[in-house]
């Protein structure tokens, strides 16, 4: 998978290529897009006053912003999310093995599609086609690794993300009140609530020298599983850290992993998350969120995620909120990767 399994120079020019795409300035220019979708999403289940969320919300949501920008259709997206829990979160061997081949059987094809189209497409994809590393054009294996990579992470860290937080927040509602009365401190919840729950929980590593790691020593090229989740609880570097600071100074959480194989994503997932609670505490104002039924956390060796149904009672909308909706519906409800 390029660039998280190749290191030095040739990661470098891999990353100069695919940084731009995620950079910022990038993240905000899709920033209206997210507020749109998110209020489209919303308004959808607000007025049935239950939805189970993860569903209706924290999955659709960064998908389809996804799929739209790699280029690929959003009808495949069933397929997608299929491939991206065999390989994450498999129901069994069949589904792990059979996710691999049939996803690069599926880019393949997509491949051959936009090749006989002649014209290269203004996405992400097409971009691939048309892009060089080091003076080289990508080939067709470089093209395949590296959406296979982009779609197994941009299909499952932000939705297990924004689960997570949803779902602390309802379970926390002076601090959900805190948030909604004073929206400034919203990144900073998030960067905590990233830190507490470390939704993308552990990644692999190559030691490239000999160090001591306690009682272990370790030597170069061994395999090492990096536990992000477990640093980001070392209270010698977080005070007390099973406590929730909204506010914690100096943040400096690896929940997006560190080094040179940081998340390329980070940006963008950060805007995605940040807008999603922007929305849902607009468009839901009623405290608490209820949570009702089994809360089911899923969780694979890498990555953690929440499911439940959530309800909250009918509140008067905030001005302009669902002014096209008629009064009497108007009933409010709520509910990774590196590279």
């Amino acid at each position: 998978l390029i660039p998280l399994m190749i290191d030095g120079d040739l990661h470098t020019k891999y990353r100069r290529l695919l940084d731009p795409l995620f950079a910022p300035r990038q993240a905000a220019r899709l920033e209206t897009t997210v507020r749109k979708l998110s209020t489209e999403l919303v308004d959808a289940f607000s007025p049935d006053g239950k939805v189970e969320l993860f569903s209706a919300f924290c999955e659709p949501l960064p998908c389809k912003l996804f799929l739209s920008q790699l280029g690929l259709p959003l009808e495949d997206l069933e397929f997608l999310l299929w491939f991206k829990d065999g390989i994450i979160r498999p129901k069994d061997e069949d589904h792990r093995s059979s996710a691999n081949t049939k996803m690069i059987e599926y880019l393949y094809a997509e491949l051959d599609k936009r090749e006989a189209e002649g014209t290269p497409r203004g996405d992400v994809i097409g971009g691939f086609m048309t892009a060089e590393v080091g003076g080289d054009r990508l080939t067709r294996e470089d093209m395949i690794d590296i959406t296979f990579l982009l779609v197994l992470a941009g299909l499952d860290t932000v939705s297990a993300s924004l689960s997570c937080i949803v779902d602390w927040l309802a379970r926390h509602p002076s601090e959900r009140d805190a948030l909604v009365a004073d929206p400034s401190i919203l990144p900073g919840a998030i960067e905590e609530l990233m830190r507490f729950h470390t939704p993308v929980t552990s990644g692999g590593r190559y030691a490239v020298g000999n160090f001591q790691l306690g009682p272990e020593s370790i030597h170069p090229g061994q395999n090492l599983g990096v536990m992000w989740h477990a640093a980001n609880l070392d209270e010698t570097i977080f005070p007390d850290p099973l406590k929730v600071d909204f506010k914690r100074p100096q943040n400096r959480h690896v929940a997006f992993a560190s080094g040179f194989h940081r998340c390329l994503g980070s940006h963008l997932a950060r805007m995605e998350m940040r807008v999603a609670l922007e929305v849902l505490h607009e468009r839901i104002r009623t405290t608490p969120w209820i949570r009702k039924g089994p809360r089911a956390t899923t969780t694979s060796p890498s990555a953690t995620s929440t499911r439940c149904p959530w309800s909250s009672p009918p509140a008067e909308d905030p001005p302009g909120a669902t002014a096209a909706r008629p009064a009497s519906r108007r009933r409010r409800s709520t509910v990774g990767g590196c590279a």
